[in-house]
């Protein structure tokens, strides 16, 4: 149990390879919740899509044959629907990313496929409910790291249900605990740590790395037992299934205010017509939106949260397919968005995509986001330039303090990118300039010329 079964590489966050050493133990620990938990129907029939480079090849392999069923191989999941044997298929075992793009296919997935794995990215409400219009009987979402031997949670999901990653599997255990290492109260975020039987023996050859990320279970009664720090972040439900919130290290820290980049992006995907989102902090001192420790706001006002998003010409609900019969718009998604969470998680800048783009792996591309040029945020209203003297004035203000080419009559100041502290500065240069004292609280509700019209009505306070 103790030898070493399989040594498998994994860049992280760093990009510098490390190989995971996983024991025999772990890995017939895994068969044996596969075993436990997989019909001889579904095991009948797996397909094996995944380069054996990547861990979730080790289910799709071995899951099968261990249970005496059959390995449908692939070149990749998308060629299912080409695949000779694509009839002996019942389970298929992937990423979220590649199903969406299978379901795309008019015969993405064969009619035997009873059975979907779902595991590596956040996995949405309107792909389970769209596996389910398929006849997709079983949607599990599992997740784990390398790590942790494949998979170190898992549970059937519905279009339906929350979106949770299920319970602990077989001989094993999910902590969720906070900066000094001491359990947290279900519905409580913190760090996920895994222990039990999946935790890999280390990092080859990295005795440091290894001392970092591994480490002994305090609250385990098995001699020698550890822990492993997974470095992402999630939190207990009040049933004991647990929701994913990201990675650690995507928790930033904006005007004050602590923000979970998983948090948006989960909150973006919800908002009908959105096929896929994820969120980034975009500006000086953003290059290293991975570290919490950026939070410095001397260049502050450049810094700004932005989602990205992904549409489709339908979208998925919960219940039903229904067809978008007006284009999204980023104020419209901003909107939504405004209805359901604190301000201060609301993006300040929503940029439409058809796809979000992607690295070789599958991955989203954040490097390639940031070189989006960045379109103007609103889109409902044709751009009317300013009319009077003091609308042109309080544009150009907003050009200067937001750093954007324009800002027009209907323009927003928040849909610019916006925040309160820079409409302090907004207010302090307008007085300065023309003398009127403006509550910055304005800004934030009005467009330019609904606040250069309050002005001159004197509705909100000006210097005598």
């Amino acid at each position: 149990p103790h030898a070493l079964a399989y040594v498998i590489y994994t860049s992280g966050s760093t990009g510098t390879p490390k190989g995971v050493a996983i024991e025999h133990g772990s890995l017939t620990n895994l068969l044996a919740w596969a075993r436990a938990t997989y019909s001889a129907t579904e095991l009948g029939g797996v397909l094996a899509a995944t380069s054996v480079s990547f861990d979730l090849s080790l289910f799709e392999l071995f899951a099968p044959l261990s249970a005496g069923g059959t390995v449908v191989l692939a070149e990749d999941a998308l060629a299912l629907p080409t695949l000779p044997a694509r009839d002996h298929v019942r389970l298929v075992n992937t990423v979220p990313s590649v199903l969406a793009e299978l379901l795309q296919q008019p015969a993405g997935l064969p009619p035997g496929v009873v059975t979907v794995n779902l595991a590596g990215e956040p996995l949405r409400r309107g792909l389970v409910a769209a596996l389910e219009a398929r006849g997709v009987a079983r949607v599990l979402d599992l997740y784990g790291p390398s790590e942790a031997t494949t998979y170190a949670t898992g549970g059937p999901r519905t279009g339906a249900g929350p979106e949770t990653i299920g319970r602990p599997l077989r001989a094993t255990t999910l902590y969720v605990l906070d900066a000094q290492g001491a359990l947290l109260p279900a519905g409580v975020t913190g760090e996920l740590y895994v222990g039990g039987a999946g935790v890999a023996r280390g990092y080859l050859h990295r005795p440091g790395l290894t001392a970092d990320r591994f480490g002994p279970d305090p609250f385990s009664a098995v001699p020698g037992a550890r822990l492993y720090r997974t470095g992402d972040r999630g939190r207990y439900l009040a049933d004991g299934r647990v929701e994913f919130l990201g990675r650690a290290d995507e928790q930033i820290k904006l005007r004050g205010y602590r923000i979970e980049l998983g948090e948006v992006a989960a909150a973006l995907a919800r908002v009908p017509g959105v096929r896929e989102a994820i969120a980034l902090v975009i500006g000086e001192d953003a290059s290293s939106e991975a570290s919490s420790e950026v939070s410095r706001e001397g260049s502050a006002g450049r810094r700004r949260l932005v989602g990205y998003v992904a549409t489709g010409t339908e979208h998925t609900t919960d219940h039903t397919t229904e067809h978008t019969t007006e284009p999204l718009t980023a104020a419209s998604v901003r909107r939504t968005l405004a209805a359901a969470l604190p301000a201060y998680l609301v993006p300040a800048q929503v940029v439409l995509l058809d796809t979000l783009p992607r690295t070789p792996n599958g991955k989203v591309d954040k490097r390639a986001l940031r070189t989006l040029r960045e379109e103007r945020t609103s889109h409902d209203e044709r751009f009317v330039a300013p009319r009077t003297p003091l609308e042109a004035t309080l544009a150009e203000i907003w050009q200067n303090v937001l750093g954007v080419e324009r800002a027009g009559v209907h323009d927003s100041f928040v849909d610019l990118g916006g925040h309160s502290l820079l409409a302090v500065q907004v207010a302090a240069q307008l007085q300065a300039r023309t003398g009127h004292v403006l509550d910055p609280s304005k800004l934030m509700v009005q467009t330019l010329g609904q606040l250069a019209t309050a002005i001159q009505n004197r509705s909100v306070p000006v210097s005598p």
